[in-house]
């Protein structure tokens, strides 16, 4: 991340999941599994990083009464908000 104004600023980093749909057991469009404020000065850059462990790619099964993660294709996203993820990659489970 980097400010390219004229003045410091902050924002906050947010990294979501997308789970494949169409599936059972029914998922969520997308979870939030991190986030970080970043505060820069003019021209300042800074490197961030989040960790995910297997529990950001889960779901309770209520009939197996366990977590499980479905196979598929997710898509872990980076931006500022829902609406802007400009940063992604497909992973497949």
């Amino acid at each position: 991340m980097t400010n390219t104004g004229h003045r410091a600023g902050a924002t906050v980093v947010q990294l979501y999941v997308h789970p494949p749909q169409g599936d059972l057991p029914r998922r969520v469009v997308q979870k939030l599994e991190g986030f970080a404020r970043v505060t820069l000065n003019p021209g300042q850059s800074k490197t961030v990083t989040m960790r995910l462990n297997w529990k950001a790619f889960a779901t309770f099964d209520t009939r197996e009464n366990s977590w499980i993660v479905p196979p598929g294709a997710y898509r872990v996203a980076v931006g500022t908000s829902s609406h802007n993820e400009p940063l992604y990659k497909a992973l497949v489970w």
